[in-house]
């Protein structure tokens, strides 16, 4: 009886922290081919969290095993090509945007991954 409980404990914490992970796949067409970062802001400076290349289409994913800290993230190529947005406790979604401005970003509601290719 007692294994019982001590598997039912393991399954509930495995459940628990299985999904505990971030995914944004990003489409930006104007970084095709190049690599871009995925950085933070803390106390007044901007630090780089992750980077990837992205395909020729200019898709990639930025993914890690435990979640982000909630806060305000930054997608960076250049000096000139960067664009701040949001990241919550929902840390599994894609973001279009056709150029490097905020204005133009485009994080929509459902998750929808697209073929990756080197990925």
């Amino acid at each position: 009886m007692k294994t019982k409980y001590i598997v039912l404990v393991f399954i509930l914490i495995s459940g628990i922290s299985w999904g505990q992970n971030y995914a944004i796949q990003v489409e930006l067409k104007g970084a095709a081919a190049k690599e871009i970062k995925l950085a933070y802001h803390f106390t007044g400076n901007v630090f780089v969290k992750d980077s990837i290349l992205l395909d020729s289409k200019g898709i990639g994913i930025f993914k890690g095993d435990s979640l982000l800290p909630q806060g305000l993230y930054k997608i960076f190529l250049d000096e000139k090509n960067h664009f701040d947005f949001l990241i919550g406790a929902d840390q599994q979604f894609s973001l279009y945007n056709d150029s490097f401005s905020s204005e133009n970003l485009k994080i929509p509601l459902l998750w929808k991954p697209k073929n990756l290719s080197n990925t």
